[in-house]
Order: structure tokens, then sequence, then C-alpha cells
């Protein structure tokens, strides 16, 4: 099974809080790991062998941030180029990863998303061909999935 992390984003919205930083590689929480350091650290417990991430904006920085941090496990990853990152979206960078896929199952993750690595496994193992985790709190600015629709008259 491979990863594809969606990473090729401005973050325009929270540029005052992470600068000219990717959002992935803000730095939070005990230890002061980064997202993208974290969501590797999922893939990697959950067996995942290969990690496609799609760059765009600051591509260098992550780039170099996943060089210097993973050496030895450098061969695992790959970096796709979404070299139209400000007129597209993540849609868009998934598309451009078809081809590293190859029809292989995986698991797609947005960049700037922190969750607890309890939730992979389960997913990663299912038998069903389609799995989504999703988070039923509704907040506003987050991406949101309609899981069910009450028509009234």
């Amino acid at each position: 099974m491979k990863a594809v992390i969606l990473a090729a984003g401005q973050g325009t919205r929270i540029r005052s809080i992470h600068g000219e930083r990717p959002k992935c590689l803000i730095e939070w929480g005990p230890g002061a790991t980064t997202i993208l350091d974290h969501q590797i650290g999922g893939l990697f417990s959950s067996g995942i062998a290969h990690i496609a991430i799609l760059v765009g904006y600051q591509r260098r920085q992550i780039v170099q941030h996943v060089r210097a941090n993973y050496r030895r496990d450098i061969a695992r990853f790959c970096f796709i180029d979404n070299p139209a990152f400000a007129e597209t979206n993540n849609i868009y960078s998934l598309w451009l990863a078809r081809d590293w896929l190859r029809g292989d199952s995986f698991v797609c993750l947005n960049a700037d998303v922190v969750f607890d690595h309890r939730i992979l496994p389960p997913a990663v193992s299912s038998p069903a061909p389609i799995n989504m985790i999703v988070d039923p709190e509704w907040r506003d600015e987050t991406m949101k999935v309609v899981t069910s629709v009450r028509l009234t008259a």
C-alpha cells in the first residue's frame, strides 16, 4: 500500500502564523514535531511502504526536510511537483500522482491535518474498496463531508 500526502498549497489563510514555511512544516505538540513528521510516523507505523509527497509552494523546504530527517528511508519517498499549485487545488495534486500510484491501493492525507495514529490501521486493513475517515464534529472552514441528508417539506 502507498500513501499520498497533499502538500502543494500555500496556506494563505494562516500565513500570518507560518510565514514563508509550508503548513506541513509547522511545529506543534510535545517534542515540537512538524505536522509532516507526525503524518509520516503514522504512515510508517501502519505499514505503509511508499509515500509520495505532492509539493508546490516552498517545495524546496519540504524536500530538504524529508531528506534531512529520513535519510535511511529516503528510497520510500517520491516527490511530485504541482507547478500550478497557485491556481489549482488538492484534487489536481492527487491527479498528478496517478502514474505513480499505477492502480495500487493508497491512503491520501492533506498535509496540514494532525490526527491520532490509531485511526490509520483499521482503515488500511479494511476489506472495503473505499474508506474515508471523517471527524464527526462540524467546524467552519474545514473540509466537510455530508454523510446524510434530511429533507423537510
